[in-house]
């Protein structure tokens, strides 16, 4: 839990500035570690995940996470489960940021394929940011290459076609493919324009 508060410190040096110079102002989210499903005002958080409740700006991380099926090898590494708390700050950023409202918006009255593709595209843009902020981080954090390839390995495993089994899936998040891409891009780019998933047509990007 120390940790990842200590992350949020290093993220909020990261995006502070810029946001402020956008005209949004940024809001440090504490982490809250659970080891047993709990209570939010969004709902209750189940174990084996990792998310940003917006109702109150808080992060949550469940401790098992590390041991959900597929993914035990990434997860070894120590530095791994940065790559997921980086993809929930991306949350916190569009959410202070008003892309979530603006996406809840365009949902209302969308089929459900359009819903779920929306969806993917928030998700892809969070593995974006988090990229971004990892590679900015790596000028002070003692990050290697290992650390990158396995973030990038981590990324592709959490797809929902991976986690399922099933490579057809067209669910809330993005397959592994997808999210590797977008890891990809936020890793070797310095411009957030780079990580707009709104308008790319590529379902490749966002399936």
């Amino acid at each position: 839990e120390g940790h990842f508060n200590a992350l949020m410190g290093c993220e909020m040096t990261t995006w502070d500035r810029t946001l402020e110079s956008a005209g949004w102002q940024l809001f440090r989210p504490p982490v809250t570690i659970y080891d047993t499903p709990i209570q939010t005002p969004c709902g209750e958080m189940p174990q084996r995940n990792a998310a940003y409740c917006a109702a109150n700006q808080q992060l949550y991380y469940a401790s098992d996470l590390p041991n959900q099926p597929g993914i035990e090898q990434e997860a070894s590494n120590p530095t791994a489960m940065d790559l997921v708390m980086a993809h929930e700050f991306g949350h916190a950023l569009q959410g202070r940021t008003g892309q979530f409202a603006a996406a809840t918006i365009l949902m209302q009255d969308a089929s459900k394929e359009d819903q779920l593709l929306m969806s993917r595209r928030i998700e892809t843009q969070a593995d974006c940011y988090a990229g971004l902020y990892l590679a900015s981080a790596a000028q002070s954090t003692p990050y290697t290459q290992e650390d990158f390839d396995n973030f990038l390995n981590l990324a592709e495993q959490l797809g929902s076609d991976n986690l399922t089994g099933d490579p057809d899936i067209l669910s809330t998040h993005p397959r592994g493919e997808a999210r590797r891409y977008w890891v990809q891009t936020g890793l070797s780019t310095t411009e957030i324009g780079k990580c707009s998933t709104y308008n790319v047509s590529d379902e490749r990007l966002t399936n």
